[in-house]
């Protein structure tokens, strides 16, 4: 595989892209090698063609001598607001493809995940409000994300 294959002739001197071959299907024991490079798979979903056991798994390793990232994150923009009580803190909203998120990144910073944006909720240690950890973070709830940020 590489990050800029084409097409259906998984080869080594023509590679397919990583998306298409998962969306395809595996079959159980499969070993699927990376060439050097980025492989966003964000939105990728491996089709199985049968049930996998201990004994035949599907392997994705990076090919010998090369070196291959598997890149999950959501890369957009949002437009951030900033909260009227409060001017150190933002919010937004953010889309259905970000449940479960927990990690936010502010341009090449990587904000921390509290716990929750209080301390009025669950004991409230880890709070967006207090900062403890005296680190710029951010606080996720369903689909609004709110940010603070230590000046």
């Amino acid at each position: 595989m590489s990050p800029n294959g084409i097409g259906n002739n998984y080869t080594e001197t023509q590679p397919c892209d990583l998306k298409t071959l998962l969306q395809a299907g595996l079959s159980c024991g499969t070993t699927v090698l990376l060439k050097n490079g980025t492989y966003f798979i964000g939105d990728i979903n491996i089709n199985l063609n049968s049930n996998c056991t201990e004994n035949t798994p599907i392997t994705i390793i990076s090919a010998l001598g090369e070196k291959a990232i598997l890149d999950g994150g959501l890369h957009q923009n949002y437009t951030w607001s900033k909260f009227i009580d409060d001017t150190l803190v933002y919010y937004t909203t953010l889309p259905p493809s970000a449940d479960f998120t927990s990690l936010c990144i502010l341009d090449t910073a990587g904000l921390y995940p509290y716990a929750t944006h209080n301390s009025s909720t669950l004991g409230g240690y880890t709070n967006l409000q207090s900062l403890i950890y005296n680190l710029s973070g951010f606080y996720r709830k369903n689909e609004s994300a709110l940010k603070i940020i230590i000046e």
